[in-house]
């Protein structure tokens, strides 16, 4: 769909406004149709005002003497994230962009969507009408009290609204020169924006910003808006990913946003001098999360749980945003990603982040981990009996892999030429130093360490990673992880030798079992002693007649005395 445009200009004071203007959503705006003391035209006056960035609106709503405004959301303008990038910059950059507000040299255009005409272009334009996805995500910003769209300007308005809020200082004069002569004295006592004079404010306030208002288009052509405004600007792949907009993406961000908090996690204490110190680092800088380094992190590891160890690079992360067989393959295995993502990053609330620093390779640790886990989740064959014990285990292990790899399996191989097309000849163990930490080597005899595979997702690098994944898989201590019975229905057969040895009663509470319900698989169950999960084999021995209710209450007490000897 062609996608109409309004170029105009509006100050720096009524960006700020729209950052500030209380939300008024579907239910408010209910709420006040519903109270006899307010007309259509009071109605449609607030919403107007809203529109149009009329700070004293907020008045407005609070004298209406209706509404908790504790529980009012401040902003109209949404960020569009299905493609537009998180807010990146530092405070430097922030205070750049004021500077050059200052300065007259704020000349790049804010780009925002009319929320409610784009709405109305799809209603009229096409065939699917108000059943049109994008028609429906542009309804569910509305109703939530959303105006506008950011298509390309986030880190611009966001850093306009916290300017306004004191958020962001100016540059001092001795560290900047402006060319305004109202700020040639800005000093440490005077910078923020309530600090300012009457002057000052005015100057900022008044100043006009170019914006381009798009009244027409389906997310689709927003997303190919934002990119040809981009295509000169220095975005990394993954920013320039999240502008093809399909379900994965969504999925992509959405586990991202999730775990946010994790990602950001920084564990405090004191140091030597009694002041605060940073005892953990959070796993990813406000930079990294911002330049969405984590999204691209998520879609690796979906490619390689969907792919095996076949290679990852530029063009097959961009394919996970393009063709449709392509995105419905990932969608298909997202699930994995979101369970074993999920699960680390569990794991590093609970335990610290020490298990995934062990080789100072963070990102390759955790694509490890997730190889890992996929091995023990996947065919259902293994479970972790002890979480901490097996964290703790993860990181002496990949040290041991940087360190003495040999330790791991001191019956495993080396190839020399293994990831080249080299001839491949069997390097003997030896005490010599070179060999100690070698995973393979090249052709130039280059020793190559197991961080240095780690760097790289080619296919015969991931093939040797994958396999030495899986022998360390061998060498987990069973009180850390149990191998599960392949087996997990107990044949039907055993039921009446069970009932029969039994005395007719369930084993644990000692409850009749009529024989005419013996076979009723909704009142009575086969159970493990002990528990399938935990490595009890499906036998004979470890079988005992419950009922139901009782099995699935999780109330186990005093059993596993008696099977202990099974």
């Amino acid at each position: 769909m062609y996608t109409e445009k309004t170029f105009t200009q509006i100050s720096v004071e009524k960006i700020a406004t729209a950052k500030r203007t209380f939300r008024v959503t579907k239910d408010n705006i209910k709420k006040l149709e519903n109270d006899l003391r307010y007309s259509s035209d009071d109605i449609d006056l607030m919403q107007s005002m809203i529109k149009n960035f009329d700070h004293t609106v907020n008045d407005k709503i609070e004298k209406l003497n209706i509404f908790n405004i504790d529980t009012f959301f401040r902003g109209i303008i949404a960020l569009c994230q299905e493609f537009q990038s998180n807010f990146r910059w530092v405070l430097k950059n922030q205070q750049e962009y004021i500077a050059a507000i200052i300065d007259g040299q704020a000349l790049t255009a804010i780009i925002i969507g009319d929320i409610e005409s784009l709405m109305t272009s799809i209603k009229d334009n096409t065939a699917e009408k108000t059943n049109h996805p994008s028609y429906k995500f542009y309804r569910k910003l509305l109703d939530q009290g959303y105006v506008y769209i950011v298509i390309d300007g986030n880190n611009r308005t966001t850093t306009i609204g916290d300017f306004y809020n004191d958020k962001v200082p100016l540059f001092e004069s001795k560290d900047h020169r402006y060319q305004h002569p109202l700020f040639r004295n800005i000093t440490k006592g005077a910078k923020y924006y309530s600090k300012l004079n009457i002057d000052q404010r005015d100057h900022i306030d008044n100043t006009k910003i170019a914006v381009t208002i798009v009244n027409s288009g389906t997310l689709e052509d927003l997303g190919r808006d934002f990119t040809k405004v981009n295509s000169q600007v220095k975005l990394n792949d993954q920013e320039m990913r999240q502008s093809n907009v399909c379900d994965f993406g969504r999925k992509v961000r959405a586990l991202a946003e999730k775990h946010d908090s994790t990602f950001r996690k920084k564990v405090m204490g004191k140091g030597a001098n009694g002041r605060p110190k940073i005892i953990e680092p959070a796993l990813w800088t406000d930079k990294h999360i911002g330049r969405r380094n984590v999204e691209e992190l998520i879609v690796t590891i979906s490619v390689l749980l969907c792919n095996g160890t076949a290679k990852v690079d530029k063009d097959v992360l961009d394919s996970c945003y393009g063709d449709e067989s392509d995105i419905l393959k990932y969608n298909k295995e997202f699930n994995r990603v979101e369970k074993i993502f999920g699960k680390i990053m569990k794991w590093r609330e609970k335990f610290g982040r020490n298990f995934l620093d062990s080789n100072k390779s963070l990102k390759g640790n955790i694509v490890d981990l997730v190889w890992l886990l996929d091995l023990i989740y996947y065919d259902n064959k293994y479970n972790i009996l002890d979480e901490e014990k097996f964290v703790t285990w993860f990181g002496e292990t990949q040290t041991l892999k940087m360190n003495d790899i040999n330790s791991i399996n001191p019956d495993r191989q080396i190839l020399e030429f293994q990831c080249t097309k080299g001839e491949e000849k069997l390097l003997k163990f030896s005490n010599n130093e070179i060999l100690k930490n070698t995973v393979w080597m090249a052709p130039d005899g280059k020793p190559f360490t197991y961080v240095d595979i780690q760097a790289n997702l080619q296919q015969n690098w991931n093939e040797l990673r994958l396999e030495i994944i899986k022998d360390s898989l061998k060498h987990v201590p069973d009180d850390i992880i149990v191998e599960k019975d392949g087996e997990r229905n107990f044949p039907i057969g055993w039921r009446f030798r069970k009932w029969v040895e039994q005395g007719g009663k369930t084993y644990t509470t000692h409850e009749e079992i009529p024989l005419i319900d013996l076979y009723n698989t909704k009142l009575y169950h086969m159970d493990h002693a002990i528990d399938h999960a935990n490595g009890g084999r499906t036998s004979y021995e470890n079988c005992n007649l419950e009922s139901a209710v009782y099995n699935q209450s999780g109330k186990y007490t005093g059993v596993f005395d008696e099977v202990e000897e099974i």
